[in-house]
Protein backbone atom coordinates (compact mmCIF):
# COMPACT_ATOMS: atom_id res chain seq x y z
CA UNK A 1 0.00 0.00 0.00
CA UNK A 2 2.71 2.13 1.15
CA UNK A 3 4.46 1.63 -2.25
CA UNK A 4 1.29 2.54 -4.40
CA UNK A 5 0.82 5.88 -2.75
CA UNK A 6 4.79 6.95 -3.10
CA UNK A 7 4.10 5.78 -6.76
CA UNK A 8 0.88 7.61 -7.29
CA UNK A 9 2.43 10.88 -5.11
CA UNK A 10 5.62 10.50 -8.20
CA UNK A 11 3.21 9.80 -10.90
CA UNK A 12 1.37 13.55 -9.90
CA UNK A 13 4.13 15.29 -9.17
CA UNK A 14 5.80 14.28 -12.50
CA UNK A 15 2.63 15.27 -14.21
CA UNK A 16 2.65 18.86 -12.42
CA UNK A 17 6.72 19.39 -13.89
CA UNK A 18 5.65 18.31 -17.94
CA UNK A 19 2.34 20.87 -17.86
CA UNK A 20 4.99 23.34 -16.59
CA UNK A 21 7.56 22.85 -19.53
CA UNK A 22 4.25 23.20 -22.04
CA UNK A 23 5.45 25.87 -24.14
CA UNK A 24 3.39 28.83 -23.55
CA UNK A 25 0.38 29.73 -26.76
CA UNK A 26 1.24 32.41 -28.88
CA UNK A 27 -2.04 34.14 -26.97
CA UNK A 28 -0.54 33.61 -23.63
CA UNK A 29 2.70 34.99 -25.38
CA UNK A 30 0.99 37.99 -26.92
CA UNK A 31 -0.49 38.74 -23.44
CA UNK A 32 2.63 38.71 -21.71
CA UNK A 33 4.23 41.10 -24.13
CA UNK A 34 1.53 43.59 -24.14
CA UNK A 35 1.86 43.32 -20.11
CA UNK A 36 5.57 44.09 -21.03
CA UNK A 37 4.74 47.05 -23.22
CA UNK A 38 2.36 48.58 -20.94
CA UNK A 39 4.89 48.44 -18.30
CA UNK A 40 7.31 50.51 -19.96
CA UNK A 41 4.96 53.26 -21.83
CA UNK A 42 4.48 56.66 -20.47
CA UNK A 43 2.25 56.52 -17.48
CA UNK A 44 -0.76 58.93 -17.42
CA UNK A 45 -0.80 61.41 -14.07
CA UNK A 46 -2.95 64.27 -15.38
CA UNK A 47 -6.01 64.58 -13.49
CA UNK A 48 -8.32 66.91 -16.04
CA UNK A 49 -10.32 64.77 -18.32
CA UNK A 50 -8.67 66.30 -21.90
CA UNK A 51 -5.04 66.52 -20.46
CA UNK A 52 -5.62 62.93 -19.26
CA UNK A 53 -7.34 61.51 -22.62
CA UNK A 54 -4.04 63.62 -24.65
CA UNK A 55 -1.68 61.11 -21.77
CA UNK A 56 -3.86 58.46 -22.42
CA UNK A 57 -3.81 58.37 -26.85
CA UNK A 58 0.62 58.81 -26.04
CA UNK A 59 0.55 56.03 -23.87
CA UNK A 60 -1.84 53.58 -25.78
CA UNK A 61 0.86 55.00 -28.97
CA UNK A 62 3.66 53.73 -26.82
CA UNK A 63 2.60 50.59 -26.21
CA UNK A 64 1.31 49.95 -30.27
CA UNK A 65 4.93 51.14 -31.06
CA UNK A 66 6.38 48.52 -28.81
CA UNK A 67 4.41 45.43 -29.88
CA UNK A 68 5.11 46.52 -33.34
CA UNK A 69 8.71 46.45 -32.66
CA UNK A 70 7.71 42.86 -31.07
CA UNK A 71 5.98 41.74 -34.14
CA UNK A 72 9.28 43.18 -35.93
CA UNK A 73 11.57 41.06 -33.55
CA UNK A 74 9.70 38.04 -33.92
CA UNK A 75 9.54 37.67 -37.16
CA UNK A 76 12.92 38.60 -38.16
CA UNK A 77 14.40 35.45 -37.01
CA UNK A 78 12.87 33.55 -40.00
CA UNK A 79 12.56 35.98 -42.45
CA UNK A 80 15.51 37.35 -44.64
CA UNK A 81 16.12 41.27 -45.18
CA UNK A 82 14.29 42.26 -48.22
CA UNK A 83 11.07 40.77 -46.84
CA UNK A 84 11.75 41.86 -43.16
CA UNK A 85 11.71 45.48 -44.84
CA UNK A 86 8.50 44.41 -46.68
CA UNK A 87 6.69 43.19 -43.37
CA UNK A 88 7.60 46.90 -42.01
CA UNK A 89 6.48 48.58 -44.79
CA UNK A 90 3.03 46.06 -44.81
CA UNK A 91 2.48 47.14 -40.82
CA UNK A 92 3.02 50.73 -41.56
CA UNK A 93 0.47 50.70 -44.51
CA UNK A 94 -1.73 48.55 -42.06
CA UNK A 95 -1.76 51.09 -39.45
CA UNK A 96 -2.43 53.76 -42.14
CA UNK A 97 -5.25 51.96 -43.30
CA UNK A 98 -6.85 50.62 -39.98
CA UNK A 99 -6.47 54.24 -38.77
CA UNK A 100 -8.94 55.38 -41.64
CA UNK A 101 -10.97 53.15 -41.07
CA UNK A 102 -11.64 54.07 -37.41
CA UNK A 103 -11.10 57.80 -38.26
CA UNK A 104 -14.30 57.66 -40.38
CA UNK A 105 -16.32 55.41 -38.27
CA UNK A 106 -15.87 57.81 -34.71
CA UNK A 107 -15.83 60.76 -36.24
CA UNK A 108 -17.35 61.07 -39.52
CA UNK A 109 -20.94 59.50 -38.84
CA UNK A 110 -22.59 62.67 -38.67
CA UNK A 111 -23.78 62.67 -42.21
CA UNK A 112 -22.18 65.14 -43.84
CA UNK A 113 -19.45 65.23 -46.66
CA UNK A 114 -16.61 68.29 -45.58
CA UNK A 115 -13.10 68.77 -44.09
CA UNK A 116 -14.61 68.47 -40.49
CA UNK A 117 -14.98 64.78 -40.02
CA UNK A 118 -10.86 64.32 -42.03
CA UNK A 119 -9.43 66.88 -39.90
CA UNK A 120 -10.79 66.88 -36.56
CA UNK A 121 -9.18 63.93 -35.34
CA UNK A 122 -5.91 65.66 -35.32
CA UNK A 123 -6.61 68.13 -32.43
CA UNK A 124 -9.36 66.01 -30.82
CA UNK A 125 -8.57 65.08 -27.62
CA UNK A 126 -12.06 64.21 -26.71
CA UNK A 127 -12.62 59.74 -25.84
CA UNK A 128 -13.15 58.95 -29.76
CA UNK A 129 -9.41 59.54 -30.75
CA UNK A 130 -8.63 57.49 -27.27
CA UNK A 131 -10.80 54.66 -28.80
CA UNK A 132 -8.94 54.86 -32.24
CA UNK A 133 -5.51 54.59 -30.92
CA UNK A 134 -7.18 51.58 -28.84
CA UNK A 135 -7.97 49.78 -31.84
CA UNK A 136 -4.91 50.44 -33.73
CA UNK A 137 -3.36 48.76 -30.66
CA UNK A 138 -5.45 45.49 -30.23
CA UNK A 139 -5.31 45.28 -34.17
CA UNK A 140 -1.12 45.06 -33.23
CA UNK A 141 -2.23 42.73 -30.38
CA UNK A 142 -3.90 40.53 -33.61
CA UNK A 143 -1.38 40.82 -35.52
CA UNK A 144 1.57 39.99 -33.38
CA UNK A 145 -0.58 36.73 -31.89
CA UNK A 146 -0.33 35.64 -35.45
CA UNK A 147 3.09 36.39 -35.65
CA UNK A 148 3.89 33.96 -32.91
CA UNK A 149 1.37 31.68 -33.96
CA UNK A 150 3.66 31.24 -37.10
CA UNK A 151 6.31 31.04 -35.56
CA UNK A 152 5.53 28.11 -33.17
CA UNK A 153 4.45 26.14 -36.40
CA UNK A 154 7.95 26.66 -37.40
Amino acid sequence: MKKLFLFLACFIINIENVRADEPLSAEEQSVLIYEKCAAQASKTTAAQPILGNIEDVKRERDIKNCIKKEILKTTSQSLSKNNAADLKKALSDAEKALFNIYKILLFCQNNEDDNWCRERYKDDMSLEKLMLEKELTAQMKNILTSALEYQQSL
